[in-house]
């Protein structure tokens, strides 16, 4: 589900945290050193992102946060702000020439950088969170 999240709306933060979880407190944070990605260029989407998102590619970048239930992944058009909230049981990763995140519908194609060694780690929760 995409929110818009350039305001904050209770509405919004309530329903975010249904579907991914609350964020990790502090502590939870620093055990797990870290729960957000570096900054990570897009270089394609699918046709349901692209009124959400930067229409020129190159200059498109893309925030994880990973969350108890799932992730949220934060994205940029113009001066607004976008949250699409992916639970862990509709995420699926791509590993080809390039790096995909797809869920619910919808795809995100990235370019492969030095973000590899976090979506291991959102691959090892959602295994986590499988198991469990």
């Amino acid at each position: 589900m995409i929110f818009k999240t350039t305001y904050k709306d209770k509405d919004v933060i309530v329903s975010m945290n249904q579907l991914v979880g609350r964020p990790f407190s502090l502590i939870q944070k620093l055990k797990k050193k870290g729960v957000g990605s570096p900054r990570i260029l897009v270089d394609d989407v699918s046709v349901g992102l692209v009124e959400f998102i930067n229409q020129n590619p190159y200059l498109t970048y893309i925030n994880i946060e990973l969350r108890p239930k799932g992730i949220v992944v934060y994205f940029n058009k113009k001066s607004q702000t976008w949250a699409w909230c992916i639970p862990f049981y509709h995420l699926s990763v791509y590993k080809s020439k390039r790096l995909s995140i797809h869920a619910q519908g919808h795809k995100l194609t990235l370019r492969k950088t030095d973000s590899l060694s976090f979506i291991q780690k959102m691959l090892s929760a959602k295994i986590d969170y499988e198991k469990a």
